[in-house]
């Protein structure tokens, strides 16, 4: 289709092809959009040259240009309001989706943060593994008191640190330390220097009976616990077992303070302790009918006493507990060994 126009403003209507009626624009680039809407009004829409028209009662949509003074009907254009406009809206989706996001991090994070505070209630919660080890830490250190269970969402992190070699590494380091201490110490002849080790996780290892028991996810038992001391099976723990050799061998009279129950444990446990190696300590110490219902560290640090009023120098204490080691008489040093799945007051 081919119309001439010998004018083109925004003023004056032009007849094209001697019927068509508009309003032409010349802002913004030559070519505009006929659209023939109703036979009794004549339009123009300004996209920047493009506009709708009506001419003889007959819709036509188009795109038109002027070349050498011919209007001439071309291809589809977008029109430039429409580009604008659908930057406008691609930076209102990219702007939106991004608040969108940020504020689904910041309210994971104060979730965890939540979480991490408030465990309890069996709730299966993935927190990361920031929290666990930070979690541990807090147990290692002693600033977290009384805790009965490990948490659930933490399950996992403790086990891969007792059985994957974590925990071995850390123990015999801390072995090692408790060698250079001992390369330090002048031992007198009078037989008198002692040495104190705990037995349960320090001597012995209890990890069997503690992986039906989900690494400490479950709260202790006494009874189950019981029957799996009464085989008397505990694997002994390499570095440990090491360092008592080097402190029997180096003259220490070493005794091994533990809070199993006399009756019921004497017999099985110096068994268990000579099938895993430990020969030669100078006494194995358990909690007799007068301690019971004592607490670990009243019940320790009266054993300790007794040992120094018998005349015994303590020069170093080994315990996966705190309450090993604290209280009164407990030596010259005392040394932690890491124990993240259960806690003795």
């Amino acid at each position: 289709m081919l119309v001439t126009s010998s004018r083109v403003d925004g003023a004056n209507p032009s007849r094209i092809n001697g019927g068509m009626k508009g309003t032409y624009s010349n802002h913004g680039p030559r070519r505009f959009e006929r659209t023939l809407m109703r036979a009794s009004v004549s339009r123009l829409r300004y996209w920047g040259g493009i506009g709708d028209y009506d001419v003889g009662g007959r819709m036509v949509r188009g795109n038109w240009e002027e070349r050498n003074g011919e209007w001439r009907k071309v291809g589809k254009s977008t029109p430039p309001y429409i580009i604008s406009t659908l930057g406008n809206a691609m930076k209102t989706l990219m702007f939106f989706l991004l608040f969108v996001m940020s504020n689904m991090v910041l309210s994971r994070k104060l979730s965890n943060d939540h979480l991490s505070r408030h465990s309890g209630g069996g709730q299966l919660v993935e927190l990361s593994s920031s929290y666990c080890l930070s979690w541990r830490l807090a147990t290692e250190t002693n600033n977290l008191h009384g805790w009965r269970t490990v948490p659930i969402q933490c399950l996992r992190h403790v086990e891969a640190y007792m059985i994957r070699g974590q925990y071995d590494s850390d123990v015999e380091l801390i072995a090692d330390e408790i060698r250079n201490y001992l390369d330090q110490l002048v031992l007198s002849d009078d037989g008198m220097d002692a040495w104190i080790l705990d037995v349960d996780e320090t001597c012995l290892s209890n990890l069997y009976y503690y992986e039906g028991k989900r690494f400490g996810g479950d709260p202790y038992d006494p009874h189950a616990f019981k029957e799996w001391a009464s085989i008397g099976i505990c694997p002994g723990i390499p570095a440990i077992l090491g360092l008592f050799r080097n402190l029997v061998e180096s003259g220490f009279k070493v005794f091994l303070i533990s809070g199993r129950d006399e009756t019921a444990f004497r017999q099985v446990t110096v068994q268990n302790l000579h099938l895993q190696g430990f020969f030669g300590f100078q006494r194995l110490i358990l909690r007799s009918e007068a301690y019971k219902g004592q607490s670990g560290v009243v019940y320790k640090s009266e054993m300790r006493r007794k040992l120094v009023e018998e005349g015994y120098r303590i020069w170093g204490n080994v315990g996966d507990q705190w309450s090993d080691l604290h209280g009164e008489f407990v030596g010259n040093r005392t040394f932690k060994l890491p124990n993240p799945m259960y806690f003795v007051p």
